[in-house]
C-alpha cells in the first residue's frame, strides 16, 4: 500500500519570545508568510492528509494553523503533542512506527535537527531542511510499524 509523509520544518521564528522560552517563539512576519506560502503550494498539488502530529511549540503550531487553512484540513483534527517539541531523531522516527494503519498521507511539522535526520535516514541521504521545507516521501509499506532506513522515495520537495 503507498503511503505518503511529508515532513515539514516550521517557518522562519523569532530568536526569542517575549517569555525568553525557546517553546514560545512566535514566527516572524516572514515566517507567516512562507507558511502560508507553503501551504499554497500544498493546495496547488491538491495535497490531502488524513493525520497532521505537530510539536506543541508556538511555531510549529503557527506553521500548523497556516497550512491547515490552505490545505482545508481542520484545525481541531491536528494532533498537538508536546514530546514532538525538539526530540532527539530516535524518538521522531518511533513515534512515525507507532502512527495507525489506517492513516496513509501523514504530515508531521516539527523542528531541526530531527526532521532533517529522520528524512536523511529514511531516503539513505544527507538532507538539511530549512526552515518552510516541506519534503513529501513515498513509501510501500502496509504499516507505519515497517518504516526503516533507505526505505522511502521523494516525491517532491517544496521550499519557501
Amino acid at each position: 500500500m503507498k503511503r505518503y509523509l511529508l515532513l515539514i520544518r516550521h517557518a522562519e521564528s523569532e530568536i526569542s519570545s517575549m517569555d525568553g522560552s525557546d517553546f514560545n517563539r512566535n514566527l516572524t512576519v516572514k515566517g507567516f508568510s512562507d507558511a502560508s506560502l507553503l501551504g499554497e503550494e500544498l493546495q496547488t498539488k491538491n495535497f490531502q492528509t488524513d493525520y497532521m502530529a505537530v510539536s506543541a511549540a508556538l511555531r510549529t503550531s503557527q506553521t500548523a494553523q497556516k497550512i491547515a487553512e490552505k490545505i482545508n484540513f481542520p484545525s481541531e483534527k491536528i494532533y498537538y503533542d508536546q514530546a514532538l517539541y525538539s526530540p532527539s531523531a530516535d524518538f521522531l522516527f518511533h513515534f512515525l512506527t507507532k502512527i495507525a494503519t489506517n492513516h496513509q498521507q501523514v504530515v508531521i511539522i516539527n523542528h531541526n535537527p530531527a526532521v532533517s535526520r529522520v528524512a536523511s535516514y529514511l531516503t539513505g541521504k544527507y538532507l538539511n531542511m530549512s526552515t518552510a521545507t516541506a519534503i513529501c516521501l513515498s513509501f510501500d509499506l502496509e504499516t507505519w510499524a515497517e518504516l526503516t532506513a533507505d526505505i522511502a522515495q521523494i516525491a517532491w520537495v517544496l521550499n519557501s
